[in-house]
């Protein structure tokens, strides 16, 4: 599949870097860095269960939630499913970051890796980080954009992937 959007309704903006792109890993208690070759979504935050904000075009695992009703889709509105027991792909629109921060805080038997553009000084960038365990700075060129020209120039901006783990 082609990478593409992962939410319909965030402007266009892929998770290309879910496949192979080098990344920084940093520890969130701490100030070391290492370099990951492998994939950085499952090789470094283990197996997903459920890909909590696609479509039936841009769905990367067998179970997704979408937006509104999709052939393949297994629920509508991954706010309004069941996050505990998951270990989610989030790929939310920038504008619902907040709410992924305040779902995942409300549902500790819940983990996640958050995939956002790199905006340190967002305020969802701070929820995030406070929850997550590491994270994966990503290089620019790691979101792909998808509704060119409207949104090409997101090829220039790095992304991060916070790991959110399980707090049960």
């Amino acid at each position: 599949r082609s990478p593409s959007c992962r939410c319909g309704r965030c402007g266009g903006i892929s998770a290309r870097h879910l496949g192979t792109r080098r990344a920084t890993i940093q520890r969130n208690n701490s100030h070391t860095a290492a370099t990951a070759s492998a994939p950085p979504s499952q090789a470094a935050f283990g197996a997903f269960t459920v890909d909590g904000f696609a479509s039936g075009a841009t769905a990367l695992l067998p179970r997704f939630w979408a937006d509104a009703p999709t052939a393949g889709a297994e629920g509508t509105d991954a706010f309004t499913q069941r996050w505990e027991g998951e270990h989610l792909l989030a790929h939310a629109p920038v504008g619902r970051l907040l709410d992924v921060a305040a779902k995942l805080r409300a549902t500790p038997g819940a983990s996640a890796v958050v995939v956002a553009p790199y905006w340190k000084g967002a305020l969802w960038y701070g929820e995030l980080r406070a929850l997550c365990a590491d994270l994966l700075v990503l290089p620019p060129g790691s979101l792909a954009a998808v509704d060119v020209p409207r949104t090409a120039h997101v090829r220039g901006w790095r992304a991060v992937a916070f790991h959110v783990p399980r707090r049960d």
